[in-house]
C-alpha cells in the first residue's frame, strides 16, 4: 500500500487558457464525509458523493473543501473535471509505495485511488485497468519517489461528455 505520509491532496488547477477557475456547487448526499481534493461523482438522485476507488463513471470533479457528516441540504463546491483543466496529484504505486517518477509516465493513463488510511486521493501507477486520468506533465523531477504530476480526467469518465 502507498506510504501514508507521502500522499498529498489533489490540488492546483491549471486552467489551460481559461481566465478563471470554474467552481460549481451541488447538494451533498446525506452522511457523506470527504477531504479537500476528493474525487466527487454525480448520483442518480441528483446529489454529489465521494467516488469509490477505481470509479470511472459520472466523475464531477475535485472537492474544494472538507465535508463532515453532510446533510442533504449541504451545498458543496468543486472544480469540475472539464477538458481544459489540469490538476496536480501524487503518482504512487499502491502495491509497493515506492514509485519513482519516469519520463514515460507522461501521456500514460492511471487509476484514481483513495488512500486507505488518510483518505487522500492519488494516481495509482500500479493500476492501468480502471483508468480515469491522463498524466500531462511532471511537477517533480524524474526520479522523485512519490512525486507530483499534472493530469487531466479522461473525458469518457466524467459527466461532462
Amino acid at each position: 500500500m502507498a506510504a501514508e505520509d507521502s500522499i498529498r491532496a489533489i490540488d492546483r488547477v491549471i486552467r489551460e487558457g481559461l481566465h478563471h477557475t470554474p467552481i460549481m456547487t451541488g447538494q451533498a448526499t446525506a452522511s457523506q464525509t470527504w477531504l479537500r481534493g476528493a474525487i466527487l461523482v454525480a448520483t442518480t438522485a441528483g446529489r454529489v458523493s465521494e467516488a469509490a476507488t477505481d470509479d470511472v463513471t459520472l466523475i464531477l470533479g475535485v472537492a474544494l473543501h472538507d465535508v463532515t457528516a453532510a446533510t442533504v441540504d449541504d451545498a458543496v463546491q468543486f472544480v469540475p473535471a472539464l477538458p481544459h483543466l489540469s490538476f496536480e496529484a501524487t503518482l504512487e504505486d499502491n502495491a509497493n509505495g515506492d514509485h519513482a517518477l519516469l519520463q514515460t509516465n507522461v501521456w500514460d493513463e492511471f487509476a484514481l485511488r483513495q488512500h486507505a488510511t488518510n483518505g487522500l486521493w492519488y494516481l495509482d501507477e500500479n493500476d492501468e485497468t480502471a483508468v480515469a486520468a491522463l498524466v500531462t506533465g511532471l511537477v517533480d523531477p524524474v526520479g522523485t519517489v512519490q512525486g507530483r504530476v499534472r493530469f487531466q480526467f479522461k473525458p469518457s469518465t466524467t459527466i461532462w461528455t
